[in-house]
Formats: C-alpha cells, structure tokens, sequence
C-alpha cells in the first residue's frame, strides 16, 4: 500500500472515530430539553405560527441518529378563530449514522401518531396555511458571486445545477422499515361559505420502500364519516428520484361510491414532466356522490333516474405541453360515447376533438318543464288592431361575455350521433365538423336525417370583436312538417313535404339583439300537405251569409297541392311580397310581413274560390269570389278580418263602364245583374259584422 493510501485510510479512521465519540459525547452530556423553549421562541418569530413542545424530546445521535416527542403544536397566527393549525401526538424517527459515508440511507422508522391539521379559512377568504406559502416562497439570501459564478468551461446551466446539489445526489441505497402515519385527523372550515369537512382516521403505510424496487402504498381514511381508500405500488424510484421513470398502479376507492383504477408511468418529473396512464372509472352513480359528500346536486333533471350508470375508460398521456385522450369510452345511462382529444399550448389552447355518440335522449338531462296555464287555442274572432306587444328594450343592461379565450383558441371538431332525442323530437344520423382559430368559428358542415329527409347548413361566427357576428345558410329536402312541428314545438299548424333555401346573417349574443339584426331571405316550399285549423274555402264563402271565423268540422283545415312561401328578412321583419297556395277549390295569395322584434303580424290574404279540381301547376286564370282577409295581432293572438275598402275597391265599374252608363244614360242587363249580387253580398256581410 502506497504511502499516500495509506495516509487516506487512517484520515477518514480518525474522522470516524471523532464522529462516534461526540456523538456518544453530546448523547450523554447534553440536555435538550434546556433547549425547547427557545426552539419555541425561534419558531414562532421566523414564522409567525406559535410552537409549543409538550412532554420529552429524545436525540440519539449513535448508532443511530434518532429524534421523538410526545407532543407538538403549532397555532394559527392572528386572524383566525381557531386556535390550533398542527398538532402531532407522538413522532419517532431513527437514521443509521454510518451507512451515510457510503451514500447508503437506512431508515429503522419514520412514524407520526394522530397528527391534526386545521384548515380554517376566516371571513375575507384567506386560509390559515397560505402565509406559510409566503415563507416557503421568500428568496434565499443572496450567494456570493463567487459561488454563482460558473467555472471555467462550464456552463450556466451546470452551474446552477451544481448550485442545487443536482449533480451530488447519487443515494446508493434506501432502506425503510417502518413509514407510518397513523390515526390522523384534516378539520376543513371555511367561514366565508359556511362549510365543513373532516377526513378522519386517516392512516398511511409505505411497505419495501428502496431505490429499486416498487413501494408498496395503502392509504385509508373517512370522509366526513364515508370511507376513502388508496392501495398499489409505485416506484423503484431511482438513485435520482424525479429524473427517470416511476411506475404507478394505484386502485382508489371513494366514499362507497367510486373506484378509480389508474396504471402507467411519470417520467422525467423534474423536467418535461411526463405520463401516460389508463384510467378506469368503475360504473358509479353521480347523484349519489353528490349526496354522500353533502352537496345538492346543482341541476335538476327532467328524469331524476338520468346520471345514475357513469363510467369512463381511457389512456391519457402528455407533458408540461401537451395532452392526448385516446379510446376514450364513457357510458352515461343507456348511451355509449367515444372521444378522442388533443390539447397543446395551452396559453394559447390548440384542441382537437373527435365525438362519437350511439344514442341519447336529451330531454331526460334538460330541466323539468315548467307549468303552463291553459290557453285557448283557435283564432280570435275579427274585432280591432291589435297593438304590437312590449318588448324588453334591445338596451337593456347585462354582463357583457368574455370571448377572449375563444379568441386565444384553435380548434378542430368532429361529432357523430347515431340518434337524439331532444324537445320531444327525434334526429338521426346528425354530423357535426366546426373549425376555429383567431375568434373566427366555421361550420364546415352540419347534416342530420328527419322525418323523411335531411337538413345540411353551413356558417360562421365571428367573436374577434365585442360583439358576435353569425352568418348561416341552410338547406332542407323532403322533410315531413307536420309531425317535425308537432313534436319538436307542440304545434299542429301545418302539413306537407317540405323544401327550403334559407340564408341569413345576424349579430349580437342575446335573443332580442339577434332578432333585431336579423337579416336575410329564405325560400320556403310546402307539398301535398294542408293548413291545420283554418278552412279558407270556407271563410271565402261566407261572403254570402256574413263573414265569420266559425269553422265547420271538429278539425278545419285548408288541403293544399302546393303553398310557396318566398321571403325577406330586414332588421327583424320578415317579409314575402307573394305567398300563393294552390288547391283543387280554392287558390290564395298572401303578401305582408311578420315583425320578430314586436311579435305582431300585418299581411293581407286573397282567397279566390275555383270550381276545377286542379291542383300544383295549374297556371290557368279562375273566376270566383274573392274575399281579401287582413291578418293583424300578434305571434300569440293572431286577429283576421275582411278587407272591406278593397272588397269594395275591386266590386266597382270599370272607368269604361262607368263612361259608357253616363253617355248613354242607361245600365246594361249585365252590369244590373252583377249589382244586385253585390248587393246581396253586401248584406251578408254587414249582417256577418254587426248582427243585423
């Protein structure tokens, strides 16, 4: 053996023995008790908490390095109403002193008995452990720049690393026997909202705990009285603990109500802090959660059996940076869904969304509907105009909507349900892929198949400014109205195929600032089908007998070949300057407008009775008698009366009849004739209006 070697061998001999010695040397000379109030005092004026140390401390520094008390408490600063925020039963912990100088950490025991924790938070919100934060936060003083100095070629990063003790942290080995808290209790109180929690019997056992091997973990507690478990394993965590991989299979089970199994890894936590996990949240009841934690639950549901089967299957992975959910497959009551989702940058959230559902009956999730007092429901019978009704004023104060973070984000969307049910109708086959980025939304295509047809539209919603701008264009073919109508708004107004191009344009996020910018045109095409609870025909003949709304029949209605409704939208007002419905006995035309702002209608129509049974594409002129209708009142209480000063307007002479009676002084048989039945229409008319 070289001399130098030898020299080595007998220096760190030495330096052993001195570390023995005075170990043993402090172990039987030193009191610590002496010390405890002024650890107290020290404590308590660095951070601002009072320390009590109650009972016997006990230090062994040979063979083992060990520390115990029986009791210790810390207690809430001032602003609180509690007086305790720590307190801890018993403590016992015992480190082996020799296996540190080979880098070997073993540890005999780590135990604490019946820790407290009490978590207040007081009346203006601020909770008792946040001014330890502030502690934890508070910059270290300030190193000499010798020592922050990088060395000569190495760099900052090295340096900063070497600063932290990265590069000396290289544990040989780590050995637990005993890690145990037992029998501890977390008391919640938050002042401010008047709420109270306690886990309660809360244990902790951390079995085989080493470097290279997987660490065994079972966790039970009490939730305000329901159980909450952890069992698994995670590890080995490594020479470098946080540096590489660390496996995890962990199976939590909640308050008699959930189970949660969750397998896969954590890398590299210490820098881009990845994980891939699969998840299996066991079937479980969501009602049923909220009632054992005490909640309410925070909607109602129009089928209170809804929310009751959950479950999720999934495999998540990521980063600081990113995060993608694959197979993602979640049962809700009878429905299946499937999702896939990716997310990135998330300052700036960049999704993809890819939806899949089988089927799902809406109106079981959407509120209960809300009583509604009976009203009649047939027309009212003629009588004055009708002012439009109040409308709350476009003006109207409200919380403006943030849409900056829609501004900040860059989406890319797909959805695909096989079947909903939602306000009583049904639709299948519906798609959905909606783009967006910039503020700037675009429906690329929106499909979905009903009642014997389908309805395609495209659009855009524009959020880059305060104010939301929405264009939309739609198309339907072949769409059965009456059954489409009665289920979806509980209205039987009309029947027939129906074919429509509508395009329209609108701005704002509130319903009135929408009707009020709405604008646009439509085409609207109704086939083979007929009016529900109106019978022109009739109406029109009434002219003989006086004009009344009385319909003949329990269920008047006006059949139809074809009814072509064109249209305009201006600011709200929807206006057609030709309606025209034709049928084998009577063919009408209707022009006006509807105001969405005010709900009121103004439109005038001409029934003309024909006797020809001819149907869609009859072109050819008919003689019969006209009644004009006007349509006044509301959306609610629409009015209908005869249009007198066109009746009369239409029943005069001609200018050359007129001119050929004056010359020749004499009225023709014919022109008699037609005056007498006017005249004969007349009384039934006036006899129809006033009774007489």
């Amino acid at each position: 053996m070289s001399k130098p070697v030898k020299y080595f061998m007998m220096a760190v001999v030495f330096i052993a023995i001195v570390i023995i010695a005075g170990g043993a040397a402090i172990t039987m000379l030193v009191d610590v008790g002496r010390y405890k109030s002024t650890i107290e005092q020290l404590v308590t004026k660095k951070t601002g908490y009072p320390l009590i140390l109650g009972g016997d401390i006990g230090l062994s520094l040979f063979p083992w390095f060990g520390l115990s008390f029986a009791e210790l408490q810390l207690d809430n600063p001032n602003g609180f109403t509690g007086k305790n925020f720590l307190r801890i039963h018993g403590f016992q912990a015992r480190l082996k002193v020799l296996p540190l100088l080979s880098q070997n950490v073993e540890i005999s025991s780590f135990v604490v008995n019946q820790p407290e924790i009490f978590l207040e938070k007081n009346a203006k919100g601020i909770w008792n452990w946040q001014k330890l934060t502030e502690l934890t936060n508070t910059p270290p003083a300030a190193a000499s720049a010798k020592t922050m100095a990088p060395a000569a070629g190495e760099s900052v990063k090295q340096a900063g690393e070497k600063i932290l003790g990265r590069d000396g942290f290289a544990l040989q080995s780590l050995v637990v026997g005993e890690f145990a808290i037992t029998d501890g209790r977390i008391h919640v109180n938050d002042l401010q909202n008047k709420v109270k929690h306690e886990v309660s019997d809360f244990n902790l056992q951390l079995d085989d705990v080493s470097l290279d091997t997987s660490i065994k973990i079972t966790l039970s507690s009490r939730l305000d009285g329901k159980p909450l478990s952890l069992k698994g394993s995670a590890g080995p965590v490594g020479a470098d603990p946080g540096a590489g991989r660390l496996q995890l299979d962990l199976v939590i089970e909640a308050l008699e109500t959930m189970t949660v199994e969750t397998s896969g890894y954590l890398d590299d936590l210490k820098g881009q802090k990845k994980y891939n996990l699969d998840v299996n949240v066991q079937t479980f009841s969501l009602k049923k959660l909220f009632s054992v934690v005490g909640l309410p639950f925070p909607v109602a549901t129009a089928d209170p059996k809804v929310l009751d089967k959950i479950s999720l299957q999934t495999s998540v992975a990521g980063d600081v940076g990113q995060v993608a959910l694959s197979d993602v497959k979640i049962i809700l009551d009878d429905s299946t869904i499937t999702l896939e989702l990716t997310g990135k940058d998330f300052s700036r959230p960049a999704l993809a969304i890819n939806l899949a559902v089988d089927a799902i009956d809406l109106d079981r999730y959407l509120p209960p509907a809300a009583p509604q007092n009976k009203r009649s429901s047939g027309p009212e019978q003629s009588g004055p105009e009708v002012q439009p009704t109040a409308t709350v004023s476009s003006s109207a104060k409200k919380a403006p909507v943030n849409y900056e973070p829609l501004r900040k984000m860059v989406l890319q969307a797909t959805a695909k349900l096989g079947k909903v049910h939602v306000h009583g109708g049904t639709v299948n086959n519906l798609a959905v892929d909606l783009a967006g980025k910039n503020g700037l939304f675009t429906l690329n295509s929106l499909g979905m198949e009903l009642y014997g047809g389908s309805i395609n539209a495209t659009g855009k919603v524009d959020v880059q400014k305060n104010i939301p701008v929405t264009a939309l264009s739609l198309t339907v073919q072949n769409v059965q109205a009456g059954p489409l109508l009665k289920d979806f708004a509980q209205k039987e107004i009309i029947e027939g195929m129906l074919m429509a191009e509508v395009a329209v344009n609108m701005q704002g996020d509130t319903a009135q600032s929408i009707k009020e910018s709405l604008n646009g045109k439509g085409d609207l095409l109704f086939l083979d089908g007929a009016l529900l609870g109106l019978d022109l025909a009739q109406m029109a003949r009434t002219i003989k007998s006086g004009f009344t709304l009385q319909q003949q029949g329990e269920k008047p209605k006006t059949d139809f070949a074809e009814l072509h409704a064109p249209f305009t939208i201006t600011n709200g007002l929807v206006n057609t300057p030709e309606t025209t419905l034709r049928s084998p006995f009577i063919r009408v035309s209707a022009a006006g407008g509807a105001d969405l702002v005010s709900e009121s209608l103004d439109m005038k129509v001409k029934p003309t009775l024909v006797g020809t049974i001819k149907g869609q594409g009859d072109g050819e002129e008919r003689q019969g008698v006209t009644v004009p209708i006007l349509v006044g009142g509301t959306f609610k209480a629409p009015k209908f009366r005869p249009d007198i000063e066109s009746l009369a307007k239409e029943r005069m002479p001609s200018s050359q009849e007129l001119s050929e009676i004056i010359k020749t002084g004499k009225v023709p048989a014919e022109t008699k004739e037609k005056f007498k039945e006017d005249v004969e229409q007349a009384k039934g008319l006036l006899k129809g209006l006033f009774g007489k």
